[in-house]
């Protein structure tokens, strides 16, 4: 893609090739508007969206638990909460010879705050939003034509719920997961993310999850996002004709 201005920086450390490959997988993500071959500078779309950065927390998740060792049960990283953890009310998944539940350790996440960025205090600063969109730059893309991007900042709070058989458990999965994002924070940068600062543990109890009758911990995590939209074709303007009339005296 031949650029004509932009402000981009080119980040060959994040592989979006395989980050697509992964995306593809999921159902409930098959659409997509950023390919290798247009306007992704390498990166996640847009530097990254939020929804993108999470599906991508799985991706690096899945990458690193065998660097460490890990020999245990699949962990399932998904958006809050899968629906094998409403079934424990029933009791056709304890027997005599095994009287505990089946449930697996689980890592969901919920956005529970979204809004534009404060430029004079943050998160969350009440006043000086981020509200309009800045421009970023104009690309001519392989079909010939300039396209315009422009950008807005967001920042985000994520909270992720670790769910296992005893407290216990939830707890090491909570830590082990804590230790996980703090130490792959380099590679959410890599992909794009702005900022990321840990929030810790917050006391709310989850009522569904509470009712369920399960163990689980929660942690959240404040996330800066810079995210791009684009508009276009773009018409350039290549001559102008204008029609001057003279009047004699």
């Amino acid at each position: 893609m031949a650029v004509t201005h932009a402000y981009i920086p080119y980040n060959p450390q994040f592989d979006l090739d395989r980050y697509l490959e992964y995306r593809r997988q999921l159902e409930a993500y098959d659409t997509h508007i950023w390919t290798s071959d247009a306007m992704d500078h390498m990166r996640l779309p847009g530097n990254t969206s939020i929804f993108d950065l999470l599906i991508y927390v799985g991706m690096v998740l899945e990458d690193w638990l065998p660097t460490i060792g890990y020999a245990g049960e699949n962990i399932l990283y998904s958006p809050a909460f899968p629906d094998i953890i409403y079934s424990l009310h029933e009791d056709s998944n304890v027997t005599q010879d095994s009287p505990h539940q089946k449930v697996p350790p689980v890592i969901a996440y919920r956005i529970v705050r979204r809004e534009p960025a404060s430029m004079a205090k943050t998160p969350f600063g009440s006043t000086s939003k981020q509200w309009k969109f800045r421009k970023c730059g104009d690309f001519r893309g392989p079909d010939g034509n300039i396209y315009r991007v422009r950008y807005r900042f967001w920042e985000s709070r994520v909270e992720f719920t670790c769910v296992h058989r005893s407290g216990a458990e939830a707890e090491a999965l909570c830590v082990g997961f804590e230790q996980f994002m703090d130490m792959n924070e380099g590679k959410f940068l890599e992909a794009g993310l702005n900022k990321m600062v840990p929030e810790g543990r917050r006391p709310e109890p989850i009522v569904k999850l509470e009712e369920a009758g399960v163990h689980y911990r929660s942690t959240r995590f404040w996330f800066r996002t810079q995210e791009f939209q684009f508009a276009g074709p773009i018409t350039p303007i290549s001559d102008i004709h204008i029609d001057v009339e003279t009047k004699e005296e």
